[in-house]
């Protein structure tokens, strides 16, 4: 209401949690699972194991002819795999929802 004076009446349309201010704070205090930043993450490890696994059998046959052996062939996958999904992400990933969750019980 913008003026109060006698005998004025109002209409309450929204209380509680259903206005913008409590609807932050519910969704502060009991927080949505975040399944959606996880699932997107799964996915693009996901990816990028199907682009290695695509490239490692492109140049099997080029590593071949060069004279590399069958270990030298296992090693030079777990290059691939390395280079293309780092072992630290798994940590990256975690210590951003960490902050994140932080921000939002400082807010």
């Amino acid at each position: 209401m913008l003026q109060v004076s006698d005998g004025t009446r109002a209409i309450v349309t929204k209380t509680g949690y259903h206005t913008t201010k409590g609807a932050l704070i519910r969704d502060i205090l009991f927080p949505k699972k975040i399944e959606f930043f996880i699932r997107d993450s799964l996915v693009f490890v996901a990816v990028m194991l199907v682009g290695v696994i695509i490239i490692y059998f492109i140049t099997i046959p080029k590593l071949r002819e060069a004279g590399y052996t069958t270990e030298d062939l296992w090693i030079k996958s777990l290059d691939l795999f390395t280079i293309a999904i780092p072992p630290v992400l798994p940590i990256a990933l975690t210590s951003c929802i960490l902050y994140g969750v932080e921000r939002l019980t400082k807010s």
